[in-house]
């Protein structure tokens, strides 16, 4: 019969450790290749640059249409893919989102994509007492129609937290509104509600509403309507409570 070995532990007698000389290596490394990702998004960013020059303004495109979604600012290159440009803390773009006929979402190779984001209504930015957040530009463009507020658009869940710790840097006395997802994987809730988590730490405003049924914002819109503002069907939100810590 073979002899059990769940109870055995595996001895380590002489502890790994890493020398002086190996640390400074591997510090070596990291810091060639943050100084190499550093040079390929200065590049990206000038191409990035150069493509939106050439692109034209878009008011009217097929995923638009299909999404009942206005372009505020965006423009469209010769293949009539949308182009959606992503901006850094210093208003510099260092990046580009393409959105093709059929709502295939690429970014442009090399994009600064953590941090980054492009904002709707930044003509109401400096005087609106509400800034509102959401994952793509879809769902950002219909808040932005039904409340005429400010709208970021963070291009994924994953990088809400990342823009709204820019965003509180210039804005902490705003109140901070993250209009989740509602997915089958609760990403969307999870990490708006870590963007949210975030601000309320730091003193701040802010708070996460999330459509009541799967789908986003922009899903909602386009289907079950169910409150009325200034005659404008909108989508209902649940105001969502933040865990305590």
């Amino acid at each position: 019969a073979d002899v059990p070995t769940h109870h055995w532990k595996p001895e380590n007698k002489k502890k790994q450790t890493i020398s002086k000389e190996e640390k400074a290596e591997i510090a070596n490394l990291r810091k060639e290749a943050e100084i190499k990702q550093t040079k390929k998004h200065q590049e990206t960013a000038k191409k990035a640059k150069d493509l939106w020059d050439k692109a034209t303004p878009c008011e009217k495109h097929p995923y638009l249409e299909t999404k009942n979604a206005l372009s505020y600012g965006l423009r469209v290159n010769t293949s009539n893919q949308l182009v959606i440009p992503l901006y850094d803390k210093t208003m510099t773009i260092v990046g580009l989102q393409y959105i093709d006929e059929h709502g295939k979402k690429l970014f442009l190779t090399g994009s600064k994509k953590s941090g980054s984001f492009f904002i709707l209504g930044q003509e109401v930015l400096k005087t609106s007492k509400v800034i509102n957040y959401a994952e793509g530009y879809a769902t950002a463009a219909s808040i932005h129609a039904d409340f005429s507020q400010p709208v970021i658009v963070a291009f994924d869940a994953y990088n809400l937290s990342p823009v709204a710790e820019t965003m509180f840097e210039f804005f902490a006395d705003r109140k901070h509104v993250f209009i989740a997802d509602n997915d089958d994987s609760k990403t969307g809730e999870k990490e708006a509600t870590k963007a949210c988590q975030y601000i309320t730490k730091n003193k701040g405003r802010a708070e996460v509403l999330m459509p009541q049924t799967k789908g986003d914002y922009n899903d909602h819109k386009n289907g079950t309507e169910v409150e009325s503002v200034s005659g404008e069907f909108i989508p209902a939100l649940d105001k969502l409570d933040l865990p305590v810590e």
